[in-house]
């Protein structure tokens, strides 16, 4: 380790045999928020199923976890310019081992074909970002499609026996067979 004194207070480096290590080298007291970033299970979507094929507005939550110590800041926003977001945009602190709901609302001016979304999910992007831990924040970008579906009718064909049917449903008949 060198130490060199600045008007700022002290700079560190760290010296190896091989060179000077950069910032970005992960410590242990850097380690607990690389990997809980690394992991990318700091935000989770609940995924959303519709009574119908078409709506015109959908509820679902946003998760944020923070498994480390010091607090995570987060921001981000969400993808699909033609459905509109309540909130538009997020951009809150999460404290030390703690998880924030934040609800989330999709909506539309005309009703939305599920189905045509299929191909275009909304995603949702976010930085996590640990500002204590080194003098240079450790963040990480994470995107993650909003899974969104309708409930589907199953007919029971109690006829269909495995393994064409599954629990009597018919299918069978919807892969073709």
């Amino acid at each position: 380790m060198w130490v060199t004194m600045t008007p700022d207070g002290p700079q560190n480096a760290v010296i190896t045999l091989d060179g000077i290590l950069g910032d970005n080298i992960v410590t242990e007291k850097t380690y607990p928020v690389v990997t809980a970033l690394r992991n990318e299970n700091w935000f989770r979507i609940k995924p959303v199923v519709h009574p119908g094929e078409y709506f015109k507005k959908l509820n679902t939550s946003l998760s944020l976890i923070n498994r480390a110590e010091p607090p995570m800041h987060i921001t981000g926003t969400f993808e699909r310019s033609d459905l509109e977001y309540e909130p538009g945009y997020v951009d809150t602190t999460v404290a030390a081992q703690e998880q924030i709901d934040i609800p989330i609302t999709l909506a539309a001016e005309n009703p939305v074909s599920i189905r045509d979304l299929q191909d275009h999910l909304p995603v949702v992007q976010l930085k996590a970002a640990y500002f204590e831990t080194s003098k240079n924040p450790i963040s990480l970008s994470a995107s993650r499609k909003l899974l969104i579906d309708w409930r589907h009718s199953c007919d029971f064909r109690p006829d269909l026996r495995p393994p064409n049917a599954l629990s009597g449903c018919a299918v069978a008949e919807r892969r073709g067979f």
